[in-house]
């Protein structure tokens, strides 16, 4: 296999608005229900205004946010969404779970005990997954944890 430079791989456009959307909504909700307390009148919000708001979110998300592979190893996110570089040397260990309560995905350790993450929905893991093997060997904790493939169909 032919030593591929860095590559990202970005979340699906419709898992990030299965995430991006339901938080604004209660996000949103519950401002509207503080101001009414506050004493002013309640009403919803504009779906317009607020669809564009999320569709610019995800947009953002999608563009700034993916996961990066290499020959030097991962760019991937904390649990707050800082990104770090993790040398495929330093993965320890590989499990699935979530990041957040609406966002399923791979937890990383490593050898300094931080966790990072990569989405499940995630595309092209395959990819990946090839990548972990090339640069990590076949017993690679994320090769080993991608042999079975995630999520490869259509969203």
């Amino acid at each position: 296999m032919p030593v591929v430079d860095q590559r990202s791989f970005r979340v699906k456009v419709p898992a990030l608005w299965r995430q991006v959307f339901p938080i604004g909504i209660v996000l949103t909700a519950v401002f509207r229900v503080g101001s009414w307390i506050s004493g002013q009148p309640f009403s919803w919000p504009s779906t317009v205004p607020f669809a564009l708001a999320a569709g610019a979110i995800v947009l953002a998300f999608y563009v700034l946010r993916p996961v990066q592979a290499g020959p030097r190893g991962l760019n991937v996110l904390s649990r707050l969404g800082h990104r770090r570089w993790v040398a495929w040397s330093d993965v320890t260990d590989v499990q699935f779970g979530h990041r957040q309560p609406l966002e399923p995905a791979l937890r990383i350790a490593d050898r300094q005990g931080r966790v990072h993450w990569i989405p499940r929905h995630t595309q092209n893991l395959r990819t990946l997954q090839q990548m972990a093997v090339q640069f990590g060997g076949a017993a690679h904790p994320l090769a080993v944890a991608l042999e079975t493939p995630l999520c490869d169909a259509p969203s």
